[in-house]
């Protein structure tokens, strides 16, 4: 096996692009660490707005907005807001679970993905 010899710009290189990821991940973290739990929260009241949104205005005026729109169909069928809720989870976790059901890695030259490790959607 070959030596290689590394430059002290090499290494002053390597150490300022570190330094640079490490400020970035500080800056996100401090900055917008919040976003994901937030958009967690809103989205998960979409199936309430919904069903809010139907009572106020009316069955009639919801479903032309619904048509219009293109809303999912779990979006315009008559439940209570929490059944509304539940339903948007149990589809959630189903459709997480067969992601990948059909998903092949391809093949690479050198056989490697990269430095990070593959999360759990790349196994197939």
């Amino acid at each position: 096996m070959g030596k290689e010899v590394i430059t002290t710009d090499q290494l002053k290189y390597y150490r300022l692009v570190s330094n640079n990821d490490q400020r970035s991940k500080d800056r996100w973290t401090k900055c917008f660490s919040w976003y994901p739990g937030r958009q967690k929260i809103e989205f998960s009241r979409i199936p309430q707005i919904y069903c809010d949104s139907r009572h106020r205005y009316g069955d009639e005026v919801f479903m032309k907005y619904a048509r219009s729109k293109r809303l999912n169909n779990k979006h315009t069928i008559t439940i209570s807001p929490v059944d509304a809720a539940n339903t948007l989870e149990n589809d959630q976790d189903e459709k997480w679970l067969n992601v990948n059901s059909d998903a092949k890695v391809p093949a690479t030259t050198n056989g490697e993905y990269g430095r990070f490790k593959p999360n759990r959607m790349h196994y197939c």
